[in-house]
Formats: structure tokens, C-alpha cells, sequence
């Protein structure tokens, strides 16, 4: 057993495309309060009432169509990359991942973890922005297990600015551009309720409430997930020597009838289309591996839609396996460069 040990965690996705398996990840996934955050009683009423019932058999077309061989794209990319790190790192760490929803379930791992007391246990969150529904629960199952374990137990911060992810981000963008190349860069995060953005600065003037109010990393807005995209769009674009032209950002994803956060990814390609965009790239720098949100809402539907109005359209890779990354990643953590909150 190492002394050291680093957990993974990515969100989930259910053990098989069929709506049976889909439904039970659904229930499991939207009955988090940190991801409707409604009173129980509600969000039941809305989960297995409504949401569920319906939607379980759209998912399942939709995973049905990016099954692999090995399974969901999520968990194989995941695996890689912790057994890439594992290379990395070497004898000094041992690297486990879990799913915060569905399976390998992560307190199944912390289980097994606190049975053996690592003496230095470290959990990397794969969310490079900070929202609750992400970020947040995973640090409230953390928060749970602190208890049980004597060792040292700290959770790596959302890493949207870091050098190291920074570099890694542009580095993949650049080497698919150039095999698939394009006119334009849209830059497509995952979106949220306008309310959970909201709670980061409720004061007179603060998030949402003033123009372009996002666009600029400040002290005040520095916890804001919109703000923290936008940071990481920018930057990566500087990398990559973008004009300001040439690339923007939006949000996809969005549920039910809420204000979500804009612009909408749909609403953007359609207006790029009208505008004469023959060739657009689309990264989303949410997601470090690949997943349903990528490669069928963005790489088969986006796509599909983009070609009827005469373009084309193509999703560049997420970090997944990337050389650099797995390298960057495994010197972030080797040396501590990331800044961590120490639970005990």
C-alpha cells in the first residue's frame, strides 16, 4: 500500500445505454440537492414523476450512440488517464478514480481508503471550474469521510487558470486544428442555472447584474463559474495567438425552463451559420474527458445541425489521455503546485 494516494473523481454515467440503467443513474445523479436544489419533497415529485419517466429513454438512444466496446467514454477516458498518471508518478503515489454518480462509486473507494489509512490522501476533483453541482458535491462526500481517516486529506481546487492545464488545453487545440482545420473556435462549457451563479456575489451589482460583468477575472467574481470559463477561454485563446474574432464562448446543456446562463451553444452556431461561418471548431474546456455532453451533443447533434445550414463543424478532443496533460497533471501533484484545502 503507497503512503500517497491520488483519487480521481469524474461525474458518472450509468452501467449500461439501456433506459432501465439510465433511469437508476438519473435518479441517483438529479436527487443531489446540489444539483436541484429544490426541497426534497419537489424534487422528487420532479425526478421520478417527471424528468425520469421521459427522459430516460432519450438518454439511452443517446449513450447508445457513443458506446464503446469497453464501455462509456467517460469511464474508459477516466481509467486511462489514472493509469497513465500511475506511470507518471510512479511507486511514490498510488492513483485511484471513481464516479461521483453510478459506478465505481466513490465511497465504495473511500471505504476500501479508510480501511487501509494512507497517510497523504489527495482527491482531484476533474472539474476545472467551480460549481456545486460539480466541484461541490464531491467535496460534500469528501467532507463526510474526513472522519475515518488519520492521515493528511486535502481536495485539489478547481485548476480553470493553471499553467498547467492551460498549456495542455491549448497544446491538444492546436495539434487537431491543424489535422481539422477551421475559421473559427467556439469555446462550449457546460452551462448552469443562472441562480447557482448568482449565490457566489448576491450583493447590489454583483454576478449577472452588470454587463460583460464575467468577462474580467477579479477578486469579486473570482469564485463565479461563468467568470472562471470565461478565464479559462481567454486564456487558452492567448495561448493559441487568437484574435479577438476568431473565437467566443458559450454554455450548452441547460434543463428545464430556468434561466440558464448565455449565451446558449445552439443559439451561437445558429447565429455563426447566418453569418457565413463555413468552418467551426468546437472545444469544451469543462469536460478533461471526453463524454455524452461531448461527443454526442456537440460532436454528432451539433454537428448534424451545423451541416444542414451548409458548414461544417468539427468537436476537437477533450484532454482524455493527452501526453502533455497526464505529464503537466502528474507535476502539478508531485509538487504540489495547485492550490489545495487541507480537510485534516
Amino acid at each position: 500500500m503507497a503512503d500517497k494516494v491520488l483519487v480521481l473523481v469524474n461525474l458518472g454515467s450509468p452501467d449500461e445505454p439501456t433506459p432501465k440503467a439510465v433511469g437508476r443513474y438519473l435518479r441517483e445523479f438529479l436527487m443531489d440537492p446540489n444539483v436541484i436544489d429544490k426541497p426534497f419533497w419537489f424534487r422528487a415529485l420532479l425526478v421520478y414523476g417527471i424528468i425520469v419517466p421521459f427522459r430516460k429513454y432519450k438518454s439511452a438512444k443517446a449513450y447508445q450512440k457513443i458506446w464503446t466496446s469497453k464501455g462509456s467514454p467517460l469511464k474508459v477516458n477516466t481509467a486511462q488517464l489514472a493509469k497513465s498518471l500511475q506511470i507518471e508518478l510512479g511507486n511514490e503515489w498510488r492513483v485511484d478514480w471513481a464516479m461521483r454518480y453510478g459506478s465505481p462509486n466513490l465511497n465504495s473507494l473511500f471505504e476500501l481508503l479508510a480501511s487501509e489509512q494512507p497517510k497523504e490522501l489527495v482527491i482531484l476533483p476533474l472539474y476545472p471550474q467551480k460549481a456545486k453541482s460539480s466541484s461541490g458535491t464531491v467535496l460534500d462526500v469528501v467532507h463526510s469521510w474526513v472522519p475515518r481517516f488519520n492521515g493528511q486529506v486535502r481536495v485539489i481546487e478547481p485548476f480553470f487558470k493553471q499553467s498547467e492545464f492551460i498549456e495542455a488545453q491549448a497544446a491538444v487545440i492546436q495539434e487537431n486544428w491543424q489535422r481539422q482545420p477551421g475559421d473559427y473556435l467556439l469555446f462550449s462549457f457546460h452551462g448552469l442555472p443562472e441562480r447557482h451563479v448568482r449565490e457566489t456575489d448576491m450583493a447590489p451589482g454583483g454576478c449577472l447584474q452588470a454587463q460583460n460583468c464575467c468577462e474580467i477575472l477579479t477578486a469579486r467574481n473570482h469564485h463565479c463559474y461563468r467568470a472562471q470559463c470565461y478565464s479559462t477561454a481567454k486564456s487558452v485563446a492567448a495561448k493559441l495567438g487568437l484574435e479577438a474574432g476568431a473565437w467566443s464562448v458559450s454554455f450548452q446543456s441547460r434543463l428545464g425552463r430556468e434561466p440558464w446562463i448565455q449565451p446558449f451553444t445552439d443559439r451561437v452556431l445558429t447565429d455563426l451559420a447566418e453569418k457565413g461561418q463555413r468552418r467551426v471548431l468546437v472545444t469544451c474546456p469543462a469536460f478533461v474527458a471526453d463524454c455524452l455532453e461531448t461527443v454526442e451533443e456537440i460532436g454528432i447533434r451539433a454537428k448534424e445541425d451545423y451541416q444542414k445550414s451548409g458548414g461544417t463543424l468539427d468537436l476537437l478532443p477533450a484532454l482524455n489521455n493527452n501526453t502533455l496533460w497526464v505529464k503537466n497533471l502528474a507535476k502539478a501533484v508531485r509538487e504540489n503546485r495547485w492550490p489545495t484545502r487541507l480537510l485534516q
